[in-house]
């Protein structure tokens, strides 16, 4: 398999399976079984290791600890905008309609990522992103 086929592959896996995962959560009505979908999405969500993970040393292998670290805080906002959305959510949507609600966007988002995924992101070595700036020697 070529490079970009394994992260691709990685990131259905994670995105579609969590997306499904997810979906299925929403509209189950036994509490066990909706535990067992949360769970399995988070399964799914370890795939992401071989794709997402991987793919800032893909392509800019020179810049890939400052693109992570990037991307990790841009995804950090996620965690403060989520429960404020869940709980608007539950407001607007009384009872489960809510949290299926919740689910349903969460799903939906996962879809459009995948989508974005697989257009935009390519496992080739950028030269524009991995080229160091010379050092100056007339600083001093």
């Amino acid at each position: 398999w070529e490079v970009n086929t394994v992260r691709v592959t990685a990131m259905f896996i994670t995105y579609m399976g969590s997306a499904l995962g997810l979906i299925v959560c929403g509209f189950l009505d036994a509490k066990y079984a909706a535990y067992t979908f949360m769970v399995l999405t988070q399964v799914f969500y370890a795939a992401a290791q071989s794709g997402l993970g991987c793919i800032w040393s893909d392509v800019a292998p020179l810049y890939s600890s400052s693109l992570n670290s990037l991307a990790n805080t841009i995804g950090a906002v996620a965690g403060i905008v989520g429960p404020i959305v869940v709980s608007a959510f539950v407001e607007a949507w009384p009872g489960v309609w809510g949290w299926r609600m919740a689910f349903l966007l969460t799903g939906g988002m996962c879809t459009v990522a995948m989508m974005l995924w697989y257009k935009y992101i390519k496992s080739e070595i950028r030269p524009e992103l991995n080229t160091p700036a010379p050092l100056r020697t007339d600083v001093l």
